[in-house]
C-alpha cells in the first residue's frame, strides 16, 4: 500500500473513532452534554468542544456528510441575557390576608394527596405558592433556551413551575397587592400533576437550582410571570429578589443573520441600584442609528443591521430627572471640601460625582456649587450638579460582531458624592436633639440644642414659618467657627439652611438659633414645621414646634428648678430672660470647693438651658453625692441642691 492509502485509512479510522466517542458521550451524559463540531477542511480534520446544559434544545442534528454514518451536533451562535425579577412574592393559606412582597424568601409548600399540584382549585392542593415576574427587553432574535435559576435557603423538594398564558391569565399582578385572597387568576396555573413546565425533586440548602421555562417563550411578550407550587407534603424556601441571591431568568438567544444584538445593564455607582429610563443610542459618525431605554431592572437590548463601519453605543439621561428629594445635600459639599483640601480620599467614581463643573479637578468651588444646588439656590452656567454621567462614556464596537452583551454602564449623578442616590440614614425620633420656640416681645426664637456631645461636618434643614406671618429670619450660631460656610434660601414661606465645613463641628449645647420678626398679633396655636433636619447624612424626621404664646410669653427673669434631680448622666438648669444677659453658674461640693464653673451669654430674650454632665473643670467625672449649684442672671440669684447618683 502506498503512503497515500495509509493516510486515507488512518483518516477513516479517526472518523469512526470520533463518531463512536460522540455517541457514547451523548448516551452516557445527556443531561450535561457537549456541543461538538467537526468537519473536513482542505484535507485536515478539525473539531472543537464547548459545554452546554442540554444536547437537544435549540441544536441542529444532521447526518455526517463525510459518509462515516455518524451524527454531527451543530450549535447555533448563542448569546445570553440575565434578568432579575421586577416583582416576586408568595401567598400562604394560613395567613390569607398578608402580603409577603417584602420578604427575603419565597415559601413554597404542599399538602399531598390526589389534589397535589393543583394551583387554584381545589384550594387544599397547596399551602404556599410563589410568584415571579420578569420584564424582558425586546430582542431581535429567537429565544432558544430559557432557564429560571433560584437559590435554595432550605433543604426539601423544589416543586413545579408554571408559566402564565397571556391569553388566559392575569399578567398585571402587583407584588404589593398579592395575598391568598387576591392572587393572580387564570387557567394555565390550575393544572393536574404532570402539567408543570418543569419540576425539581430533592434540593439541598444554599445551592442554585434551575427550572427550564423555554416553553413560556413561545409567546413573544414584554412581561413573563411564573408560579412555583409544591405537590409533596413538604416546604422549601427560595431566596427572593430582596435577598443576597435574587432569582435570575437566563435567556439564550440567536441573533438574526443580518443583525447584531446589543445588550447590557445600567447600575448606579453605589449599591448596584438599577437605573431606568437611560437612553441607549447607537451612532455611526454622529448619525443616530437606533435608540432604546433601560427598563426598571436597568437592562436594555437592541438589534442593529450588520454594517461594515464601527458603531458607538452611548448612554444619556436628561439632567435633573429621577432625583429624589435630599439626594444631593450639604454633606456632599462637606465631603467635596475635605477632598479638595486633601483631608480625605474619594473613590474614582465619587471624585467624578464631586467634580461639580466637570473640569477634571476638585476645588472648594465645587463644594459651593453642590451646596447651592442642595437648597435650591441658582447656580452658575458652568455647574453640572444634577447632570447624569456614565462610566464608560461610550463603547466602540468593531464591525461584524453578531452578538455583543455586557455593555454595562455605571451611572453617576453629579453632586451625589456620598452615594446614597435613594436612601439616607433615617432616625425615627429626635432623641436628645431638641427644637423649641420662645416668643418674646418683638421676636420669636427657634432654638436647636443637644444634651450630648455631637460632631458633624454639615447640617441642612427646612423651616416652614410663613403661615404665622413671621418675617425677617436671622440665623446665628452661639459657638464661633469661621470655617462654616452658611447658605440660606428664604422665599417668605420656607427657610432652607445649609452649612458645611472641612472639619468637624463639635457641639454639646445650643448650636443654632433662628430669630424671626414677630407680627403684631400671633395666634395662640401658632406653630413652626420643620420638615427635616440633616446632620451629615443622618435624617431626623419632621417636627412640629408649637409657639404657645400664652405659656411661653416672657415677662421677666426666672431660674427654674434643676431637672432631673436626682440625676445620673446630666442635669439641666433652665433660665428665662426678657433681655440680653449673661448667665453664670458655680457648682460646689459639700466642703465648699468649686467643682465647675459655666458661663453663657444670651444675646436676646428667650429661654436658655445649661447642662452639667457630672464632670469637674478638668473633665474628670465626680463621685456620687450632694452638690450645690449657685446661679446668677443679672440681679436674679438662686441656690439649689443637686444629688448625683451613679
Amino acid at each position: 500500500m502506498s503512503i497515500h492509502d495509509h493516510f486515507f485509512l488512518l483518516r477513516q479510522l479517526l472518523c469512526v473513532l470520533l463518531n463512536a466517542l460522540l455517541g457514547i458521550y451523548l448516551i452516557a451524559d445527556s443531561a450535561s452534554a457537549q456541543r461538538l463540531f467537526y468537519g473536513e477542511q482542505q484535507g485536515r480534520l478539525t473539531f472543537s468542544v464547548e459545554l452546554e446544559n442540554s444536547a437537544t434544545d435549540g441544536f441542529l442534528v444532521e447526518r455526517n456528510p463525510f459518509g462515516s454514518g455518524g451524527r454531527i451536533l451543530f450549535a447555533p451562535n448563542l448569546d445570553s441575557l440575565v434578568l432579575n425579577p421586577v416583582a416576586d412574592t408568595y401567598i400562604d393559606r394560613y395567613a390569607p390576608g398578608v402580603n409577603f412582597g417584602w420578604s427575603s424568601y419565597l415559601l413554597v409548600g404542599g399538602k399531598g394527596g390526589r389534589s397535589r399540584g393543583r394551583f387554584k382549585s381545589p384550594l387544599e392542593g397547596f399551602d404556599q405558592a410563589a410568584f415571579l415576574k420578569f420584564i424582558v427587553p425586546q430582542i431581535d432574535g429567537n429565544v432558544v433556551k430559557a432557564k429560571l435559576e433560584v437559590y435554595s435557603l432550605t433543604s426539601g423538594y423544589g416543586g413545579g413551575i408554571y408559566y402564565f398564558n397571556p391569553n388566559e391569565d392575569d399578567l398585571a399582578w402587583s407584588e404589593s397587592q398579592v395575598t391568598w385572597y387576591s392572587r393572580p387568576t387564570g387557567n394555565s396555573v390550575q393544572g393536574e400533576p404532570g402539567t408543570f413546565v418543569d419540576y425539581l425533586g430533592n434540593v439541598q440548602a444554599n445551592r442554585w437550582y434551575t427550572f427550564d421555562v423555554t416553553r413560556a417563550f413561545a409567546h413573544q411578550l414584554s412581561s413573563y410571570s411564573f408560579a412555583i407550587v409544591m405537590r409533596e407534603d413538604r416546604q422549601t424556601k427560595w431566596a427572593s429578589k430582596e435577598s443576597s441571591y435574587p432569582p435570575k431568568l437566563v435567556l439564550y438567544y440567536s441573533a438574526r443573520p443580518d443583525s447584531a444584538v446589543l445588550s447590557g445593564k445600567i447600575q448606579y455607582f453605589d449599591g448596584d441600584i438599577p437605573v431606568k429610563d437611560v437612553g441607549i443610542t447607537a451612532r455611526r459618525d454622529s448619525v443616530e442609528l437606533k435608540k432604546t431605554y433601560s427598563d426598571s431592572t436597568g437592562h436594555f437590548a437592541m438589534s442593529l443591521k450588520v454594517q461594515t463601519d464601527s458603531v458607538a453605543v452611548v448612554p444619556e439621561k436628561k439632567s435633573g430627572t429621577d432625583i429624589p428629594p435630599l439626594t444631593i445635600i450639604a454633606y456632599d459639599a462637606a465631603l467635596t471640601a475635605k477632598a479638595a483640601l486633601g483631608l480625605i480620599g474619594l473613590s474614582p467614581l465619587q471624585a467624578r460625582a464631586a467634580d461639580a463643573d466637570l473640569n477634571g479637578s476638585l476645588l472648594i468651588y465645587d463644594a459651593a456649587l453642590i451646596a447651592r444646588f442642595a437648597i435650591g439656590l441658582p447656580v452658575p452656567a458652568d455647574s453640572h450638579v444634577g447632570d447624569w454621567i456614565f462610566d464608560p462614556e461610550q463603547y466602540k464596537l468593531i464591525p461584524q460582531q453578531p452578538v455583543v452583551d455586557s455593555l454595562n454602564f455605571t451611572a453617576i449623578l453629579v453632586g451625589n458624592v456620598h452615594g446614597g442616590w435613594h436612601p439616607l440614614k433615617p432616625r425615627s425620633e429626635w432623641g436628645d436633639l431638641i427644637a423649641s420656640a420662645v416668643v418674646g416681645r418683638d421676636s420669636v426664637s427657634l432654638l436647636f440644642e443637644t444634651h450630648s456631645r455631637k460632631s458633624f461636618s454639615s447640617f441642612q434643614l427646612a423651616v416652614n414659618y410663613g403661615q404665622n406671618n413671621l418675617g425677617g429670619a436671622k440665623v446665628s450660631f452661639p459657638f464661633h467657627d469661621e470655617n462654616i460656610q452658611l447658605l440660606t434660601k428664604d422665599d417668605g414661606q420656607t427657610l432652607t439652611i445649609a452649612g458645611y465645613t472641612f472639619k468637624e463641628m463639635v457641639i454639646d449645647r445650643i448650636f443654632m438659633r433662628i430669630i424671626f420678626r414677630k407680627p403684631t398679633t400671633l395666634p395662640e396655636d401658632a406653630k413652626i414645621i420643620i420638615p427635616y433636619l440633616l446632620l451629615d447624612n443622618i435624617k431626623y424626621p419632621a417636627k412640629r414646634v408649637v409657639l404657645g404664646t400664652k405659656s411661653q410669653k416672657i415677662s421677666g427673669i426666672r431660674v427654674f428648678p434643676a431637672y432631673p434631680n436626682p440625676f445620673n448622666r446630666g442635669v439641666e438648669i433652665k433660665f428665662e430672660t426678657d433681655k440680653p444677659a449673661e448667665i453664670s453658674i458655680h457648682i460646689y461640693d459639700l466642703r465648699g470647693r468649686i467643682v465647675r464653673e459655666i458661663r453663657k451669654f444670651c444675646d436676646s430674650a428667650g429661654v436658655y438651658r445649661i447642662v452639667w454632665n457630672g464632670k469637674d473643670r478638668f473633665g474628670k467625672e465626680v463621685s456620687s453625692g450632694i452638690y450645690i449649684v449657685e446661679s446668677q442672671i443679672l440681679d436674679k440669684h438662686s441656690v439649689q441642691k443637686l444629688l448625683l447618683i451613679k
